[in-house]
């Protein structure tokens, strides 16, 4: 298993994971399946070369399995601080550790600029799975969202977690 940062020659594939996350688990992500399904290629290949937002695949050979990003801040009162987000692994690849990697992969990858001191997250607390896998690297609740997420007309909770 290879992880590595996704460049746009990886939109296509990008997209297809992204989507699949989108529809299959839209309890885990702030976007939404039916307004990025409609997106041109070109959305795809600029998400892609974003500098302040990274995003990370992880490949069984040559085939994208797993997604996840870091996003960094503009501000200079918050350019410490980088935000994980995105992470997902298709459903024929779960179980094997991937999302793990995935994750310990960014926030490797998230402290090797000098500038980054704190990391964080917001998660659904429905994600439970998700919510033990941070917790697995020492991320800490620090707050909790209440009507964080809605979904159709049901509003979900969420965690704020920071390392």
């Amino acid at each position: 298993m290879i992880v590595r940062r996704l460049t746009v020659d990886d939109w296509e594939a990008f997209k297809n994971v992204r989507l699949e996350a989108l529809e299959l688990e839209p309890q885990a992500f702030g976007d939404s399946y039916g307004v990025l399904s409609k997106k041109k290629d070109s959305y795809w290949k600029k998400e892609l070369s974003k500098r302040k937002q990274v995003w990370y695949g992880a490949f069984d050979s040559d085939k994208l399995v797993g997604i996840g990003s870091i996003k960094y801040v503009k501000s200079l009162k918050f350019s410490h601080i980088a935000h994980l987000s995105g992470i997902y692994v298709i459903k024929s690849h779960r179980g094997q550790g991937i999302g793990k990697l995935l994750f310990k992969t960014r926030i490797e990858e998230a402290f090797k600029n000098d500038k980054i001191k704190k990391l964080k997250l917001i998660v659904n607390t429905s994600q439970t799975n998700a919510i033990s896998l941070y917790k697995s690297f020492n991320f800490r609740e620090v707050g909790r969202l209440e009507a964080e997420f809605k979904l159709g007309e049901i509003f979900c909770d969420a965690i704020l977690m920071e390392l």
